[in-house]
């Protein structure tokens, strides 16, 4: 039976970063490639489909990536135009067996400042972003986690009010 889940990255946020920039960034080495498809399998979404997408950019310190299951955009009906972060599982533990030796690890949890912050039906939302830090390759690296896509992400899917839903072109 074919596995449910859609693996697909989406780069979009590298190329949006790379529009912005008159100075071209060094491109993306194979082994960081190997880590972002390797670390895109530990993400569990907890409805339908899922689809990593990833940013990535050089630093001082070694490369620094950000991976997120992309969101659902709601189109027609009432909640038309809304975009729904999508709930998953994230294996942590499967993700620190990827660095060489066992990376340092932070959670990071940001609760909403007002009730009109909250978006979820139990009247919370928490963004979350979970950072490890170590060498990959031999690479240092930074890979963190994010809760819901960052801001100027585009959604992965696009829910329509029959009840069918599409994914968006990479």
């Amino acid at each position: 039976m074919p596995n449910p889940r859609l693996r697909s990255h989406l780069p979009v946020g590298d190329l949006l970063d790379l529009a912005e920039r008159p100075e071209r960034p060094p491109a993306r080495p194979v082994w960081l490639g190997r880590f972002v498809d390797a670390a895109a399998e530990l993400f569990d979404p907890l409805s339908g489909l899922g689809r990593v997408g990833f940013r990535s950019e050089p630093g001082e310190d070694g490369w620094a990536v950000a991976l997120f299951l992309g969101a659902t955009e709601i189109v027609g009906g009432p909640g038309d135009g809304t975009v729904a972060p999508a709930r998953f599982r994230f294996d942590a533990a499967g993700l620190a067996a990827l660095f060489d030796e066992p990376p340092a690890v932070s959670l990071e949890v940001a609760p909403p400042q007002s009730a009109a912050d909250a978006d979820t039906d139990r009247g919370e939302r928490l963004d979350a972003a979970l950072t490890l830090v170590g060498t990959v390759e031999g690479h240092a690296l930074s890979a963190t986690v994010l809760s819901v896509p960052p801001a100027g992400a585009e959604p992965g899917f696009k829910r329509y009010a029959n009840g069918l839903q599409s994914p968006l072109p990479a």
